[in-house]
This record gives C-alpha cells, sequence and structure tokens, in this order.
C-alpha cells in the first residue's frame, strides 16, 4: 500500500463526488469540514515485465548510436577564473588536445575557447579493433569578464591538457564616476 501525503485546498462550490474505484486512480478528493483535502496515488504505467521487454531491445540501439551524437554536440570543459589588480587567470581542462587543435578568441570583454581532437588510428595492419570507445571530441566554452581585455599583453599556454590563459586587463577600462551636474 503507497503512503498518502495529505494536500490542502481551498474549499469547493459543490460537493465532490466518491472517487472512482480501481488501479491507477490519480488522485482522490474527499470533502473534510469545508476544505477539500487530495491524496495523490501514483501511477504506473507500464508492467515491470514490460519495462525490461523495452530495455533488452533499446540498449543496444542506444550505445550504437549516443556515441556518435555525444562526439557530435562540443564539450563544455571545467573551468577557474582569478582576478588580480591587473590580469584575469583562467585555467581550463582540455584533456588530449594538443596546442594547434586549439582556438581563443578575445573581443572586448568576451573570451571564446574551441578545441577539436582527431580520433586516432593507433593499430597494426592487419589487427582487428575490438572496442572503441576513444573517439574525436569537440570543445566549446565563451564567458563574458567584467572588464575589457587587452589582446596585445595576454597569454596563453597548454600543458598536458590544461590551458592557462593570464588575461591583461585594459588599462583605461578601470571604473570611473560620473560628476552630477
Amino acid at each position: 500500500m503507497t503512503a498518502h501525503t495529505p494536500i490542502a485546498t481551498p474549499p469547493l462550490q459543490s460537493d465532490v463526488a466518491p472517487p472512482p474505484r480501481g488501479h491507477g486512480t490519480p488522485c482522490r478528493a474527499r470533502r473534510n469540514q469545508g476544505v477539500s483535502v487530495m491524496f495523490l496515488v501514483p501511477l504506473t504505467h507500464r508492467a515491470g515485465w514490460l519495462r525490461n521487454f523495452d530495455r533488452l531491445f533499446d540498449a543496444p540501439l542506444d550505445s550504437l548510436f549516443a556515441r556518435d551524437a555525444q562526439a557530435a554536440l562540443p564539450r563544455t570543459p571545467a573551468l577557474d577564473v582569478a582576478e588580480s589588480d591587473r590580469a584575469y587567470t583562467v585555467t581550463l581542462d582540455l584533456p588530449g588536445v594538443a596546442k594547434d587543435q586549439v582556438k581563443v578568441s578575445i573581443e572586448g570583454r568576451r573570451v571564446q575557447i574551441e578545441a577539436q581532437t582527431q580520433q586516432t588510428r593507433d593499430r597494426q595492419d592487419g589487427d582487428r579493433v575490438l572496442v572503441r570507445e576513444r573517439s574525436a571530441s569537440n570543445y566549446a566554452r565563451s564567458f563574458v569578464l567584467p572588464v575589457e581585455i587587452d589582446q596585445e599583453r595576454s597569454s596563453a599556454k597548454l600543458d598536458n591538457g590544461v590551458l592557462k590563459l593570464e588575461l591583461a586587463k585594459r588599462a583605461d577600462a578601470s571604473v570611473k564616476q560620473i560628476a552630477i551636474n
């Protein structure tokens, strides 16, 4: 038996009809001293054996197509942003990416990072591939910083799959107060 959680609702204008009987009743309402009390009953849409039957046929298809779909979608890499008086330091994880596969674009306050890895074919002639789980990956990340970036004084370094950006703040981008007349 399922435990029911009562939910109080405003009084109804007319009497509530008795709830229908049987399995799968979405809710039952009862009049209780001017307040309708509703009991939520969960619905079971399919029997357990039918769900297992569906999984039997869906699992191979899901694993076949999911990998291709995931490789096509860009991943959003994790990043950290730290700020000093003169610059922002951005650290970004890009595992398996070489430096010639990374593109960093800066426009005003917006920073955009894109990277792409290629699928490797590191097998000998005549070898059969039994399992291939490594595939090409696309990475994309874009964010806006509070102050404009000086592109000429900024730098980037990729070391062991970690991209580190030193983004210098523009000198003339400081906060200025305006006199009120």
